[in-house]
């Protein structure tokens, strides 16, 4: 349902009673906030694309991959490695409420 769809059918509600009146409201109220967030939405999805083109990356090239997938990479940014030796994993692992989970 579209925002504008649902104004319409709030336009249509025969307001016979306080209750009524309420509920109107209430419903207008919630629909004026979807459009709102609509709104923002829209601009943050532009704002990402415009950032996404500015890096100059590829990303978005890869079949799946949108601007906000890309933007999410760009913004890990860091290279994920194993760790060098079993000694920050048993380190981890001290830490864990059940030890049986690396191994």
């Amino acid at each position: 349902m579209t925002v504008n769809k649902a104004n319409s059918l709030l336009e249509k509600v025969d307001v016979t009673d306080e209750m009524t009146r309420q509920r109107v409201m209430i419903a207008t109220e919630l629909v004026d906030d979807i459009a709102r967030l609509e709104a923002q939405m829209r601009t943050s999805k532009q704002r990402i694309r415009a950032a996404v083109a500015a890096s100059g990356t590829s990303l978005v090239e890869i079949t799946g991959i949108g601007p906000i997938g890309a933007a999410h990479h760009l913004g890990v940014g860091r290279r994920h490695r194993p760790l060098p030796h079993r000694r920050p994993l048993r380190l981890l692992q001290r830490h864990r409420s059940h030890r049986g989970v690396f191994g």
